[in-house]
């Protein structure tokens, strides 16, 4: 088991490390809760956040374990930005099937047409066709590859 771990990607394997350290750190603060005010119903939205990130994080680790998940790589070759802050909305990789359009659900640092990027998502992610892109909605992690460093969001 210990190499299959080493087999998942770095990327996968840092939004498991996240999901399952929120998850922990929510459930201490539920104990907390508990012991200090001696009442259920304010712990319970921590105990619930502890529920929602141990089981997504279970997902993840589970399907990158039985290795069920897809990579795909491409270049980026178009990226539309919000239009106060500037912050990266869409990306469009070029793969081997065509364009691919992603939308990006956090932050992303400095990002420029022509860098490397490779999008983990599960078997089971549909991918739809709009205006001759493909659009996924869902992934587990985003790996751009820079020239000059990487970066894992």
């Amino acid at each position: 088991m210990k190499k299959k771990f080493k087999s998942i990607p770095k990327p996968m394997k840092t939004q498991i490390y996240v999901r399952f350290g929120i998850g922990f750190i929510s459930l201490i603060v539920a104990v907390l809760m508990l012991a200090i005010a001696k009442d259920f119903i304010l712990s319970l939205p921590c105990l619930l956040l502890f529920g929602y990130m141990a089981l997504y994080g279970a997902i993840i680790l589970y399907n990158g374990l039985t290795e069920k998940f897809v990579a795909v790589s491409g270049e980026c070759v178009k990226i539309e930005r919000t239009q106060l802050r500037k912050r990266v909305k869409v990306i469009y990789i070029q793969t081997e099937k065509g364009q691919m359009k992603v939308p990006i659900r956090k932050r992303i640092g400095r990002l420029n047409e022509g860098d490397l990027i490779t999008i983990y998502m599960p078997i089971k992610t549909r991918i739809y066709e709009q205006d001759n892109f493909l659009v996924i909605f869902g992934y587990y992690a985003i790996d751009i590859n820079r020239q000059n460093n990487r970066i894992s969001v």
